[in-house]
């Protein structure tokens, strides 16, 4: 079990050939050849030119180019006995760019140049930092009980390197929270230029494996081994293996098994069948090997399913880790996990295809997958994947890139590194290393622990697989739980003993071992069995041999004493390829298995048919196999072989045999050398399509397709990410070019041109929507379209559609005059169709935006019958109304992803809307100076359970931005700025005309010109308002002068105000009030007044009595207050008396009343009082004479005296007159 482990030294002196080596390594230094590497005592990579190569080695080179990319590789036997060399930079080219990495770039451009047809495309996007997965898998479990992957460490191999991923891996630690790693070391495997990392892409993938792996684990330690990229896999683990300084190794790499056919017997040794050895000598010393299923879905890395598995995923000895799509609720962190889906087709050779899924054509089936079905018509070989992670770009992660800069990454290139890291967490919460981990997790399966500690995926697909509860070509087993996992390993442990443990060798009948063996030779299988440590010698056992065609054949073992239990075999003639040898039986009531691999036969290179090559079988076509031993050696006494030739059928994804061809040995001179091709005729009537050869009685394989190649035509739902779905009534793109067989090179007598390329424009093309149950619902033809410069089809859905999943089968016809045939072809993709859509209701936090003002997106999205959509991947394209044509091209480039808020019941996202000053968000407008316009916002996406929105812009919602340019929280100095929308800035100085002002500070000299403003506050400065409505102005040492502007609230604090024509509605503090009791208005005033007033109020500074406007008097503070006033000292006349109040903010309260001075009309009044008393005392003696003289007056005498009295009344009169005029 995995606590059961030999240490280095054991490994080397039980299984290498340590004399050996050290043979050859003196040979070599002595011949002049410089040591570049050695690992494990059996493995030595030298460095010598060709000269030394060939004159002490035997061996010669020969130079492969297709006029942009070439390779070197050695031929013949070498001069030293017992030794295989390999001599080529053939692994450059499978490794030259990393397979298994998504950028957040390359998804937009899923279908570049085909974004004008007829219907909308949209492409949502969003990520999220891999720490928010660590509750995903349920480390958070095991960080509680304080394991962190402490005193384990991972092993992350990858190529070329990245110069700055030291720094990068600090600022990913700044920017999660995360702690540094405790230890962290670069150690290159080969000559070390990472440089070239950051060139070719490889620097992004280290990036990847380093920042996802440590954010699982923080306190492991992390080695990154760098390998060159010219070295054999087999050196590079051999390498790591020999090292034995981690505990699990990630590999996020990968090549398709398809890619095998065109390389020679050494190649496919040293990167597959040795490489195999070392990685099971690996697991021996306990180290656990992961790898990346691969991101071509079902059937994108091949022509058909067979040969898209890649290797390493595909070894037995190795984890593969496929790819699941995990939808989370940020901040809350519930989430909900499907598989990595498909597009709804499989881009070609790309890695946009969901998780890769399928059965291999190079490894058997290992025991430990004996209990689950192979698909019917396929080969007993590996199954892919064992578990799933996360992977989809939908959404994908957040990563950090050479430069610190920030991207949007995914691709199973994350799966691995994910894996790697939780299962250092276990290793710390069991105390243990695990070393190979699938023997065990396919015994957890069958468990009561699955559905707990490994957690099945139920939904999606990658074409033609789907996810289903237990084992699938999608996800494997599932994903896993690290809590339960841990827990699940610690149980296991317990548990162990019961069986029995079963090593398994194989020799040749003199008793050496073979590097390869060949059918017909008698080989003995010998195994050691062991109960405990006492030597099991009586029981039933036996020896199965497999390949990947099947059970070679079975033979039972016997106790032989000292060799233990034997059994000699000679191997069939179909033993071919690599073999499984499997002891299994018991002894006692206790069952054991022991395993190992041999590789028998001959190795066949394919050099016509190729994969991806397609060719007219009907021009008649040769099958052309270099055949070789898997040391490039010559076959000896072959007369022929024969290759079997399988028909794929996309509508029961099954293959059948429907011929064979036997091919015969041409000799030919290949520098300097005789050799043998073997060559035979195919077919010319062969169905076109998808097909497989195999070679019976050698090991080889080639896919490819006969007519004409579909695999290159695009075909997308509207809503265009993964999983790929469409609603009933929804419409299905399929756009592209097909590929016309490459050996249509006869001139068209109806063009003039080749006949290649009137299939490729002149094909008729047509796309059938089926059934699951097979029939046909839907077609549509497929045209060449001038204005998408390609051939564009919609294929609609009908609306009574069912969910499920659909196959599209794409047919081509070109009736050929030349050739006096019809050139066919034929391939399928498949799609889901859902139940309808997911329907959002959207809303923003302004309808009227300013410029570069940041809006919140509200979407409520709800299924068909009204229940909320809380898991999925949604987002927003914002964009102005004028640029909808462009909408599809915009929607590559710019989206706001949106998050599910379950406090809200709603969908949110952020974007920043352009403006002078920055595009905000929308950078893809760049160089447009005028932004304000209606603006549609959009919200596209599919729901977890594959229900897709609308995608017309009929459906989008529309909100405005006005000409302000907003600046939020900025500083600006000096500056004279117009239309603007300042909110929360600081204004140092300046001039701002026209513009929004919303809770901004004002420093030093700021003048505002036709200006709204909410909120402003003004420091120590001064502020001038012209023409502007403010809502409110706090002033805090300052003074604000106002001109015909309108102020709502003035807040005044050790400032002071200027008001010209301006209406203020209110003041803090509030102005004093001035109350003046006496005099009241319209007194006349004589002597001696007492003039008294209150004023009441705070602050008040000074409070003035003026008369007249001259100051009588001063006081401070408020209360009452009494001023005797002389009026004898001012001419008589009518006074304003007032009393001024002055707050200390400058705010001024007054009161007047108008009195009366009459100092000089009172004298006079005196004097004519005299006079009336005299003249009164004189109309007295008058009357008394009057009686004294009875009637001796005249008349005359009367009127005399009335005269008299008259006259001094006008005196009296105009002296009163004097008095009030002066």
């Amino acid at each position: 079990m995995y606590h059961h482990f030999l240490s280095r030294e054991e490994v080397k002196t039980l299984f290498y050939p340590t004399d050996e080596y050290n043979e050859v390594l003196t040979y070599l230094r002595g011949h002049g050849f410089r040591i570049l590497l050695t690992a494990a005592d059996s493995i030595i990579v030298a460095w010598g030119n060709v000269s030394i190569v060939e004159r002490y080695l035997g061996l010669g080179y020969a130079v492969y180019s297709n006029g942009s990319l070439s390779y070197y590789e050695s031929y013949g036997v070498p001069k030293l006995g017992n030794i295989m060399v390999y001599s080529s930079n053939l692994t450059m080219l499978l490794l030259q760019h990393p397979q298994l990495l998504i950028m957040g770039g390359e998804l937009g451009n899923i279908l570049p140049g085909y974004v004008k047809g007829a219907v909308n495309l949209t492409y949502p996007m969003e990520a999220y930092w891999p720490t928010e997965l660590q509750r995903v898998y349920n480390a958070t479990a095991l960080y509680r009980e304080g394991y962190y992957g402490q005193n384990y460490t991972i092993g992350i191999l990858d190529f070329f390197g990245d110069p700055y991923i030291t720094s990068q891996l600090a600022y990913f630690d700044n920017a999660t929270g995360l702690p540094n790693p405790p230890s962290f070391s670069v150690v290159p495997i080969g000559p070390y230029n990472p440089n070239l990392g950051v060139y070719n892409g490889w620097a992004y993938e280290v990036s990847l494996d380093v920042e996802v792996a440590h954010a699982m684990a923080p306190r492991a330690n992390i080695v990154l081994y760098v390998a060159n990229p010219a070295l054999p896999l087999a050196a590079i683990i051999a390498y790591i293996v020999d090292q034995d300084a981690v505990n699990v190794v990630s590999q996020s790499f990968g090549f398709p098994e398809s890619i095998l056919p065109m390389v020679n017997g050494p190649a496919f040794y040293f990167n597959v069948v040795l490489t195999d050895e070392y990685y099971a000598l690996g697991s021996v010393e306990g180290i656990t090997f992961l790898a990346s299923s691969g991101d071509g879905g079902g059937a994108g890395y091949s022509n058909g399913p067979l040969g898209t598995v890649i290797y390493p995923a595909a070894s037995p000895y190795v984890t593969a880790v496929g790819g699941t799509t995990t939808y989370i609720q940020l901040p809350n962190g519930s989430y909900y996990q499907t598989a990595w889906s498909s597009y709804g087709f499989i881009p070609l050779g790309l890695n946009l295809g969901g998780s890769t899924g399928g059965v291999s054509v190079v490894e058997p089936k290992p025991w430990y997958q004996w209990g689950i079905a192979t698909p019917a018509t396929y080969p007993f070989g590996r199954m892919v994947p064992d578990l799933a992670m996360d992977a989809s770009p939908y959404p994908g992660l957040l990563m950090v890139g050479p430069g610190n800069t920030l991207l949007i990454a995914g691709g199973t290139s994350a799966s691995s590194p994910l894996l790697a890291g939780l299962l250092t967490l276990i290793m710390d919460a069991v105390g243990s290393s695990l070393g190979s981990l699938n023997p065990t997790i396919y015994e957890l399966a069958n468990s009561s622990w699955y559905g707990k500690a490994i957690v099945p995926i139920t939904f999606g697909y990658n074409i033609p697989w789907t996810a289903h509860y237990g084992y699938n070509l999608v996800t494997g087993l599932g994903t896993v739980n690290a809590g339960y996992l841990a827990e699940a390993f610690s149980a296991l442990s317990r548990l162990e003993g019961g069986g029995l443990s079963i090593t398994v060798n194989v020799y040749n009948t003199t008793g050496g071992q073979q590097r390869y063996y060949y059918p017909g030779e008698e080989v003995v299988i010998s195994a050691s069995i062991l109960n405990s440590t006492r030597l099991v010698t009586s029981g039933s056992f036996y020896a199965l041999i497999e390949s990947v065609w099947g059970n070679v054949t079975t033979v039972p073992l016997r106790f032989s004493g000292i060799n233990g239990w034997t059994a000699s075999v000679a191997l069939p003639s179909n033993a071919t390829g690599i073999l499984d040898i499997i002891v299994y039986g018991e002894a006692g009531g206790l069952r054991g298995y022991g395993y190992t691999t041999i590789y028998s036969g001959y190795y066949g290179q394919f050099l016509q048919p190729l994969p991806f090559t397609p060719l007219y079988l009907g021009s008649g076509i040769r099958l052309v196999v270099n055949l070789t031993t898997p040391g490039g050696g010559v076959p000896l006494n072959v007369s022929g072989v024969t290759a079997l030739i399988y028909y794929y059928n996309a509508l029961n994804n099954s293959y059948s045999l429907i011929g064979n061809v036997t091919l015969r040995p041409y000799p030919y001179f290949a520098h300097g050398n005789v050799t043998y091709i073997f060559v035979g005729e195919l077919p010319s009537n062969l169905p076109t399509g998808v097909l497989f050869i195999r070679l019976l009685n050698a090991f080889g394989f080639v896919p490819f397709v006969n007519g004409v190649m579909m695999q290159s035509m695009y075909v997308l739902p509207t809503v265009v990410a993964q999983p790929g779905s469409v609603a009933p009534g929804g419409s299905v793109v399929v756009v592209g070019y097909p590929i016309p067989p490459l050996n249509l090179v006869q001139v068209s007598l109806g063009t003039g041109t080749y006949v290649f390329y009137n299939v490729l424009y002149g094909s008729n093309v047509t796309a059938y929507l089926t059934s699951p149950t097979g029939r046909v619902i839907s077609m549509s033809n497929v045209l060449f379209n001038p204005s998408v410069n390609a051939y564009y089809g919609v294929l609609k859905v009908p609306s009574n559609a069912t969910p499920g999943l659909y196959t599209i089968i794409l047919n081509a016809t070109y009736s050929s005059y030349t050739l006096n045939a019809t050139i066919t072809g034929s391939y399928f993709t498949q799609i889901y169709v859902a139940g309808g859509y997911s329907l959002p209701s959207v809303r923003v936090s302004s309808t009227y935006a300013f410029e570069g003002q940041v809006i919140t997106i509200y979407a409520n999205i709800t299924y068909p019958n009204g229940t909320e959509v809380k898991y999925g991947m949604y987002s927003a394209t914002v964009y102005p109304l004028s640029l909808s044509g462009l909408y599809p091209l915009i929607s590559q480039v710019f989206e706001t992803p949106l998050w599910y808020n379950p406090r809200l019941g709603l969908w949110v996202g952020n974007v920043t809307l352009p403006s002078q000053y920055s595009l905000g968000s929308l950078t893809y407008l760049g160089g447009n100076l005028y932004f304000s316009s209606p603006y549609g916002v959009l919200v596209t996406g599919t729901s977890a359970d594959g229900y897709p929105t609308p995608s017309s812009l009929s459906t989008q919602y529309t909100l405005y931005v006005i000409p302000y340019t907003m600046l939020n929280g900025a500083t600006l100095s000096g500056i004279k700025a117009y239309h603007m929308a300042l909110i929360n800035d600081t204004l140092i100085g300046g001039v701002y005309v026209d513009s929004i002002l919303i809770n901004d500070t004002l420093i030093g000299n700021v003048t505002l010109v036709n200006c709204n403003a909410s909120e402003l506050t003004v420091i120590n400065s001064h502020l001038l308002l012209v023409s502007s409505s403010i809502g409110r102005v706090r002033a805090i040492n300052s003074t604000v002068e106002l001109f015909s502007s309108r102020v709502g609230e003035l807040d005044l604090s050790s400032s002071t105000y200027v008001n010209e024509n301006s209406v203020i509605s209110s003041i803090y503090p509030k102005p004093p009030i001035v109350i003046i009791n006496s005099p009241v208005n319209g007194t006349s005033l004589t002597g001696l007044v007492a003039v008294n007033f209150t004023v009441i109020g705070n602050d008040v500074l000074n409070v003035s009595l003026y008369l007249n406007n001259h100051v009588l008097i001063a006081f401070t503070g408020n209360g009452t207050f009494t001023y005797t006033l002389n009026t004898t000292d001012y001419p008589d006349g009518t006074y304003e008396l007032s009393v001024v109040a002055v707050q200390s903010s400058g705010a001024v309260a007054s009161s007047s009343v108008e009195v009366n001075l009459a100092n000089e009309l009172l004298s006079l009044s005196g004097g004519l009082s005299r006079l009336t008393g005299e003249l009164a005392s004189n109309a007295t003696a008058m009357r008394k004479a009057l009686v004294e003289l009875n009637s001796n007056l005249t008349m005359i005498e009367i009127l005399l005296l009335v005269s008299l009295a008259l006259s001094a009344a006008a005196l009296a009169w105009f002296a009163a007159s004097r008095v009030k005029s002066t």
